[in-house]
């Protein structure tokens, strides 16, 4: 009796272990990113003195690098999930300019001076899930996550040489595509289209000045795999 309860408590170790981790297959890697994309920066303005409020979406397309570190861990049946936490630095500006009014009372507007605002990007943080299947030597897989993004807005007066700046963290998410493979047994590339969004906020609580930041590129990264 003993003989068959042990036999049939094998095969249901069997059954649902082979689904299972396997603890050799898991593994971290540290490495550098590059990437290309472009970046569209949603800025509007509504100080009292300009007549009326102006909203300007543009895009600056511009290179990025960064670093990253990751821990995957395969499953059985070629698939795997993962960690990955990554910092880039996204240079990325663009800017309007404004002619300044002001309305006197009873009388057409004046103009003033001409009002440079531009909104930039500095740099990104990203905390994301990966899944994905190994295919041979190539493994596709799908990444999503929150991100952050630092932003900037100043405001220049060149007739008055005055400027002033304002700084904020914008808290979005990433969604991302990729492929990696590997070039020798402990290095790692890896390449993905990605796509951010970081809603928006409001800079200059004065002039409500507002910005809304979004990213879409393509980052190539290698790594060492310990």
């Amino acid at each position: 009796m003993r003989i068959i309860q042990c036999a049939a408590a094998a095969r249901l170790v069997f059954l649902f272990g082979s689904n299972a981790v396997n603890a050799d297959e898991g593994y971290f890697d540290l490495g550098i990113t590059g990437g290309y994309g472009s970046t569209k920066i949603e800025s509007a303005v509504y100080p009292d003195i300009i007549l009326e409020s102006e909203i300007f979406p543009e895009k600056d397309k511009s290179f990025s690098g960064g670093v990253f570190a990751r821990y995957t861990l395969h499953l059985e049946d070629g698939w795997f999930l993962g960690a990955h936490i990554g910092w880039n630095k996204e240079p990325a500006k663009v800017s309007q300019d404004y002619d300044l009014y002001y309305v006197l009372r009873g009388s057409s507007a004046v103009s003033l001076t001409e009002m440079e605002v531009a909104g930039e990007t500095d740099w990104t943080a990203d905390f994301l899930l990966r899944a994905g299947f190994d295919a041979g030597g190539f493994k596709p897989y799908a990444a999503a996550g929150v991100s952050l993004l630092r932003g900037e807005v100043s405001i220049n007066l060149p007739s008055f040489n005055a400027s002033v700046s304002d700084t904020n963290t914008h808290v979005g998410y990433k969604l991302a595509l990729g492929v990696e493979t590997e070039i020798t047994d402990n290095i790692l590339m890896f390449v993905q289209g990605e796509y951010a969004d970081y809603g928006s906020k409001t800079y200059f609580s004065e002039a409500s000045e507002k910005l809304s930041p979004s990213t879409l590129g393509v980052r190539l990264g290698i790594g060492y795999r310990f």
